[in-house]
């Protein structure tokens, strides 16, 4: 019986159809209250085409009309969430698509034009109609039964409720992470999702796996690093240290705050950092200005740093109090959030520099030029008692009268004395520098011409080809010329290198004021006169400090701080492979360097973030290294190498300012747009401080 039939006793029970609606109908009534309580209805799945469910596939949606109007409209890039009425998952799409149509014009009705017509709708009515937007599926879950997002694989049913989900529905569906670094707020290609509450996180095991950040000048890279950093130095609990190697002075106005409150919610509740901890690296030059400004060289570099930098961002201060440490020297003045610590470069004292650590600050070096250095650091380190090692101008003043008296076919007697004049250039004194080769070289205890004539001695002991030692010759003065290592100091008959301070002293200061630690590389630049040698040199050095320190404390049980090591201007430390064999050969060794410090970093508590506008110029390294990439706006060539989505992808280029496309192994859907909002710091241009007349 279709319509009904007697069951046992005689009463009758109701037909297979009519049950079937019943519990259809109540599943669509439970769907619609769910989809009502996790946000607010905006239509259903359209009923006039079929629907296809797979994950990526496109569904069409009736939008309410009214709501459509009274909204503003749906746009492309908004998240919409479909309610299935025989589980109750619920299904996060994004708008792809949307039709609009005119009803008259539909039902083949064409209205003409009369020279009194008005430029609007002549027939408002019509197109008063249903929108369609095409949803494209991402994920499926349940948060009432604890069904964790995953790809779709319920069919959707014609008619389904379509809801605008809360913000608390979109970070359980996008399994967006709840703790971590603020990157900024949700957002779609137009805007931010939710007016910006919607905060997008990465988490701190994802930050140890390593982040490239790509965008062109303009898109608003320094910005996202600085409310980064903010969002680091603002949170309770345990600290991750940020050290930032600063190629533009950008990040030493860290602890300014800006005028005026974020203009995303996300953003209110964080501060600029209290203080920051600036390294303040030192060449020969600087060194000299520095000691006309103090007989002190500690007080003299921080009186010099505020003169040329620090007053440009604050009217008050400039009186310094410097403490000494044997680990290292820090500078304050009570008016200013600032702590400087002058750095030097020491390639002399015990344990400071051992093994292939020098020829790593010049990478190129042929593998003969590498094992003669390493030769002669090593025999020099046993002969000399074990003191230390040879400063570089020993060691250049060594090999240039090697090289001479081998040209020459000469003693080398003959030839040393004007090897010595021509070190006086690398040294600064308060008492002329006169009468070297009989100074003291503290702390190795013994003269100028003591040690260069060790040196010559293990030279003429190991007899190296003279093409090897010329090699070797280049790459220690190049090192030389840079200004940044072995800065030595001449006090009455006694030349004082000049003490390299500790990285655990340097980040202690910095975890005990919650503060960041910024290495003001664009300094150096204008005080050494090399706009990309001598910050790479210190770069290098400071990376291979930072690591070789977290192996001690490793090997020690030591447990420390995390560390989060951001690097501006990237592809300027670790550039692609070009040029001749001497490039290609350093820029082999560079990856091979960062590769190794990024993988022992991840096991020790070091991440590291790589920014850059040019990643065409950067080392593929970086980006098989990199398991988050944040992609602001850049140009369309350099997408081919970062497997952007190809939903988004042709966007890339036309995305606004401070938003970005962030892809990550941490987000369920792989990827998530999201806008930084105004920089929480100050944010002024200061690269013109260093055109110097």
């Amino acid at each position: 019986m279709e319509d009904g039939y007697i069951g046992e006793g005689g009463s009758r029970t109701v037909s297979r159809s009519e049950l079937d609606l019943s519990i259809m109908s109540e599943r669509i009534h439970s769907a619609y209250s769910k989809a009502n309580r996790m946000g607010e209805v905006v239509g259903r799945v359209t009923r006039y085409s079929p629907v296809t469910t797979s994950p990526g596939s496109i569904v069409e949606v009736e939008v309410d009309t009214v709501k459509y109007f009274s909204r503003g409209g749906v746009r492309i890039g908004d998240y919409l969430c479909i309610v299935d009425p025989k589980t109750l998952h619920i299904i996060l799409g994004v708008v792809s698509t949307i039709k609009r149509a005119d009803e008259l014009a539909l039902a083949g009705v064409d209205v003409p034009l009369t020279p009194n017509s008005s430029p609007g709708p002549t027939s408002p009515e019509s197109i008063l109609t249903s929108p369609i937007a095409g949803v494209r599926l991402l994920l499926e879950a349940d948060p009432d039964s604890g069904l964790e997002p995953r790809p779709v694989s319920t069919p959707i049913e014609p008619q389904s409720p379509v809801f605008d989900p809360s913000p608390e529905t979109l970070r359980y569906m996008l399994g967006l992470p709840g703790g971590g670094v603020l990157l900024g707020a949700l957002s779609s290609l137009y805007g931010p999702v939710k007016g910006g509450s919607v905060a997008v996180r990465l988490p701190y095991k994802a930050l140890l796996h390593h982040t490239l950040v790509i965008g062109t000048t303009g898109s608003g890279k320094t910005t996202l690093l600085k409310n980064m950093i903010a969002s680091l130095t603002s949170e309770d609990g345990d600290f991750i240290v940020p050290i930032i190697l600063d190629m533009n002075s950008d990040f030493i106005q860290l602890p300014i705050p800006s005028r005026g409150e974020s203009d995303l919610e996300v953003l209110r509740s964080v501060r600029p950092p209290r203080k920051t901890v600036i390294v303040v690296p030192v060449s020969v030059d600087a060194a000299s200005d520095a000691l006309e400004l103090d007989r002190n060289i500690y007080s003299g570099v921080a009186q010099l740093y505020h003169e040329d930098v620090l007053s440009q961002l604050v009217s008050s201060g400039g009186k310094w109090n410097c403490i000494e440490r044997p680990e290292g020297v820090r500078c304050e003045s009570d008016r200013l959030p600032f702590i400087i610590v002058p750095y030097f470069i020491d390639s002399v004292r015990r344990g400071n520099m051992p093994g292939e650590s020098l020829s790593q600050l010049a990478p190129g070096m042929t593998r003969l030029s590498l094992e003669l250095l390493r030769s002669l650091r090593e025999r020099f380190y046993r002969y000399s008692g074990r003191a230390g090692y040879p400063p570089l101008y020993v060691l250049s003043s060594a090999l240039s009268a090697y090289i001479e008296a081998s040209r020459r076919n000469s003693e080398i007697e003959d030839v040393v004395s004007s090897s010595l004049e021509s070190m006086s250039a690398f040294m600064v004194g308060l008492g002329g520098g006169s009468n070297l080769s009989q100074a003291r070289v503290e702390p190795l205890g013994l003269g100028m011409r003591s040690l260069v004539d060790l040196v010559l001695e293990i030279l003429s002991s190991i007899r190296p080809h003279r093409s090897t030692a010329e090699a070797l010759y280049r790459k220690i003065q190049g090192l030389m010329d840079s200004g940044v290592v072995d800065v030595s100091i001449v006090e009455n008959s006694r030349i004082r290198v000049l003490l390299e301070p500790s990285w655990r002293f340097i980040i202690e200061l910095a975890a005990d004021a919650r503060a960041p630690v910024v290495v003001d590389l664009a300094w150096l630049a204008s005080r050494s006169g090399s706009s990309v040698f001598a910050p790479r040199i210190l770069g290098y050095r400071v990376l291979q400090s930072i690591l070789r320190m977290r192996q001690d404390e490793w090997a020690r049980r030591r447990v420390s701080k995390q560390l989060l090591i951001i690097i501006d201007e990237a592809h300027q430390f670790f550039p692609q492979e070009r040029g001749g064999y001497e490039e290609q050969e350093a820029s082999r060794q560079v990856a091979s360097m960062i590769s190794s410090m990024a993988r022992l970093g991840r096991a020790r508590g070091i991440g590291f973030v790589f920014s850059t506008h040019s990643p065409n110029d950067l080392h593929d390294i970086i980006l098989q290294l990199s398991n988050t990439k944040i992609v602001l706006r850049t140009e369309k060539a350099h997408l081919e190498k970062l497997s952007i989505p190809a939903d988004v992808k042709d966007a890339v280029p036309y995305l606004m300012d401070r938003y970005m496309i962030v892809t990550s192994f941490v987000f369920r859907g792989g990827y998530v747009l999201a806008a930084t909002g105004k920089p929480v710091t100050m944010h002024t241009d200061f690269s013109s401080i260093y055109l110097r007349g």
